[in-house]
């Protein structure tokens, strides 16, 4: 059998399996972990649900694009919708945070989709009366829509006559569950220091994915853990850290790196204008780039991946563009956030 002949039977091999077409544009590259970002601190509900609500406003809304793989076949891509909303509970200095995401993915010449519709809620309990120190319990759940392609599948029977595969069942949903808890706080006086850490655990029910039904195919769970420090250098500029450790099954994700950030305006806790530029590394597998700009509530972030990994000769080294845009701020000037003595901000 050729080469070209033996890979197409792989491929097949690996949808019995559930791992899914995803595969099919690139040899060698098994797709049986959830989607990720480069930006991965805008795709909040994603990566930890008790994460969210850090931030200076009563509502957040980010939407993110990735294309990936572009360069050896068709390329992968992953869109992904955040909203994020909070109010004050109890006694003003709790906060209950909701809201949810949506994540599209579209993967291979099969065109494997998944799209996850989830909506969350956030607990956040005070733990200091004259600073910001928060301990934070996340959940958010929801459905799953997975499905292929048909006419896009290629078998074996194209090349030599052997009987063709049949697809009886080409779209499966089913439900998950990710769940987070996290610490987070004001590192000092200056209102840009701060910190979170955070751990996590998605997919907790192991939903079952196979096309063909098969009960011993179950999606992984996923072990996430995240740090963060912002510290101020003067009233116009702060770095910010951040990294974060992920296992799911035999992958493993290891991102880190930072942003320094520059302040125009006439108010440095409200300037007009910020701009960071920085840089993340994924443990062997790409050096990224990133440039954000905020304007007033707005904001844009770009990434690109340089590709570092065992196929960085095969794909001269280009991985993927992302970006993000988003808004956050106060709906009203006499928003009950805006009023609270403390809320958790990062």
């Amino acid at each position: 059998m050729k080469a070209s002949h033996k890979f197409t039977f792989s491929i097949l091999h690996w949808s019995r399996q559930a791992f899914l077409f995803a595969a099919m544009a690139v040899p060698g590259f098994v797709f049986c972990q959830d989607a990720h970002f480069s930006q991965f601190n805008e795709a909040t509900w994603w990566r930890n649900p008790s994460l969210t609500g850090l931030f200076k406003g009563d509502l957040k809304v980010n939407m993110q694009h990735r294309t990936q793989w572009g360069s050896l076949a068709t390329p992968f891509q992953t869109t992904n919708l955040n909203i994020e909303a909070k109010t004050p509970v109890g006694r003003g200095d709790d906060f209950l945070s909701y809201g949810g995401t949506v994540v599209h993915d579209k993967a291979g010449e099969a065109a494997l989709t998944t799209t996850n519709f989830l909506p969350g809620i956030t607990y956040s309990k005070s733990l200091g009366e004259n600073r910001n120190r928060y301990l934070s319990l996340g959940f958010v759940g929801g459905m799953v829509q997975r499905r292929f392609d048909v006419s896009k599948i290629r078998t074996n029977a194209g090349f030599d006559g052997s009987p063709d595969e049949v697809f009886n069942n080409n779209n499966v949903t089913y439900w998950n569950g990710s769940v987070g808890l996290s610490y987070s706080g004001a590192l000092g006086q200056h209102p840009d220091d701060n910190f979170y850490v955070g751990v996590a655990y998605h997919n907790f029910n192991k939903p079952k994915t196979s096309f063909y039904k098969d009960a011993s195919i179950e999606l992984a769970g996923r072990y996430t853990a995240s740090v963060g420090v912002k510290y101020a250098l003067t009233d116009y500029s702060f770095i910010n850290l951040e990294s974060e450790y992920s296992v799911q099954g035999d992958f493993k994700r290891f991102i880190a790196g930072g942003m320094y950030a520059v302040k125009i305006g006439d108010e440095f806790e409200n300037p007009d204008y910020i701009f960071q530029f920085g840089g993340y590394i994924r443990w062997k597998d790409a050096f990224i780039p990133a440039v954000r700009v905020d304007y007033k509530q707005w904001k844009i972030n770009m990434t690109y991946d340089g590709n570092i990994s065992a196929l960085r000769t095969a794909s001269q080294m280009r991985g993927g563009f992302e970006i993000s845009i988003g808004w956050q701020g106060f709906l009203s000037q006499y928003s009950v956030v805006k009023d609270a003595p403390r809320q958790p901000i990062y």
